[in-house]
């Protein structure tokens, strides 16, 4: 390819493809910190990444409203399957440095084939102040 093309660029473009590779000096940067806690405990990446498990956000939000909503139908996944994921959830979320009410204001099923925006309305209580829905 670069034989055939090699006369073409040179007289179109005055230009010239070398079949060697271009040879630049580099330097691997070193990685980046996080700062998490009160005390601005540096979190230096592992593998590719930080590990936050067992620590904490400097200041985590407050979640005291929060609703399940599940679109699949209920005999696939269970009151108590969603109930332990709500637990779960509300655990790990305390663990990290935010509080989380551990069961939601609302758990529902919805329609597997509805569009979860155009649904949220029809099955939720109007009732409700301002939450987050998982």
């Amino acid at each position: 390819m670069i034989q055939t093309s090699k006369k073409y660029l040179k007289e179109e473009f005055q230009t010239s493809v070398s079949p060697l590779m271009v040879r630049v000096d580099g330097r691997v940067l070193p990685a980046p910190k996080i700062k998490l806690g009160p005390q601005d405990q540096a979190l230096v990446p592992r593998d590719g990444s930080w590990d936050l498990l067992n620590n904490s956000f400097h200041e985590g939000a407050q979640i005291e409203t929060w609703a399940l909503a599940c679109f699949v139908p209920s005999h696939l996944c269970g009151e108590d399957d969603l109930r332990k994921f709500g637990q779960q959830m509300a655990s790990v979320s305390c663990g990290e440095g935010m509080k989380m009410t551990e069961e939601p204001a609302v758990m529902t099923y919805a329609k597997a084939d509805s569009d979860v925006s155009c649904s949220l309305p029809s099955f939720l209580p109007s009732s409700l102040p301002p939450f987050l829905l998982f």
